[in-house]
C-alpha cells in the first residue's frame, strides 16, 4: 500500500509482519516528531490522542519505548499496540 507521492510527511509502507516503515522524498525533512507522524498517516484520529498513546508505552520505535518528541527518521520501524491488537 502507497500513498501518494505529494505527501511531505511521508507515506506508509505496510509490511508483512504487520510493522510500518517511513519513507519520505527528498523535499521532506530528515526527522519528523513520533506523534506528530503518528497521526499524519491517520493511526490516531487526532495528535493528542497519538501523544497519549506514545506516552501510555502502546507505540515502539525500533522495538524500543518512546517519547511523543522522539524523531522518525527513514528506516525506522514503528509498531503500535490498540484494541484491535498490534499493527
Amino acid at each position: 500500500m502507497h500513498a501518494p507521492a505529494d505527501i511531505s510527511l511521508g507515506d506508509l509502507i505496510r509490511a508483512p509482519s504487520r510493522e510500518y516503515a517511513v519513507r519520505m522524498s527528498d523535499a521532506s525533512p530528515t526527522s519528523v516528531r513520533l506523534d506528530a507522524w503518528t497521526w499524519a498517516v491517520r493511526l490516531f484520529p487526532t495528535r493528542s490522542a497519538a501523544t497519549a498513546a506514545v506516552k501510555a508505552g502502546h507505540v515502539k520505535v525500533n522495538a524500543a519505548g518512546a517519547k511523543p518528541a522522539q524523531p522518525v527518521k527513514i528506516g525506522d520501524i514503528i509498531r503500535i499496540r490498540d484494541t484491535r491488537g498490534e499493527r
